[in-house]
């Protein structure tokens, strides 16, 4: 059997370390989807609560938020700050490949701005809380507008990455498929 020369095999190795990163990469923003649908699932309920007692006017009028109302919001924001808001910041934590960057290409550089887009939530939530606490309608329902605008924003830029990510992956692949098979030297007979 011939056999491929060491600077080919190297340069096989460096497209399938590529290849490799690459996936991990896409695992990992499949692994954070799931802590970002959770927490759009639970907000999307308090986000629909407020905005159903506030109605679609504004100046929003105090008098539906009765303490009924006030408990209710509470128990729904309870179960994004301290469950899903938490979990999504600790699972950010450990997505080690959307932080290294790749050599090359679409997506080639790290995510720097997840863990600033989770400080944000964590931001917008406190302000959230605060309006709670104060009892304040109009800063419950523009904290919950603000909130609900930035994870909007995240979940169409997460989906727009994963399609590129993707698609550079089946194009490396493909390309190394390519390069394996122009470099298997012939054999007699073939």
């Amino acid at each position: 059997m011939a056999e491929i020369d060491d600077k080919i095999l190297g340069e096989l190795r460096e497209r399938l370390q590529d290849i490799t990163l690459r996936a991990n990469r896409l695992q990992d923003w499949v692994d954070l989807e799931f802590y970002v649908h959770k927490l759009v699932n639970s907000f999307s309920r308090l986000h629909e609560e407020v905005r159903r007692v506030a109605g679609p006017m504004r100046p929003v009028n105090p008098a539906p938020f009765d303490s009924g109302r006030w408990a209710t919001f509470y128990s729904l924001w309870q179960n994004c700050e301290t469950v899903d808001l938490v979990d999504l910041e600790e699972k950010e934590k450990f997505l080690n490949f959307l932080k290294q960057p790749l050599a090359t290409g679409p997506g080639a550089d790290p995510d720097l701005q997840l863990a600033a887009w989770v400080t944000d939530l964590q931001q917008k939530g406190a302000q959230i809380r605060g309006a709670m606490a104060n009892m304040n309608p109009t800063g419950v329902v523009d904290g919950c507008d603000e909130f609900d605008k930035s994870l909007k924003r995240r979940v169409y830029a997460h989906r727009q990455r994963v399609i590129a990510e993707m698609k550079v992956l089946a194009s490396r692949t493909s390309e190394l498929h390519d390069r394996i098979v122009a470099s298997i030297p012939s054999q007699p007979g073939n």
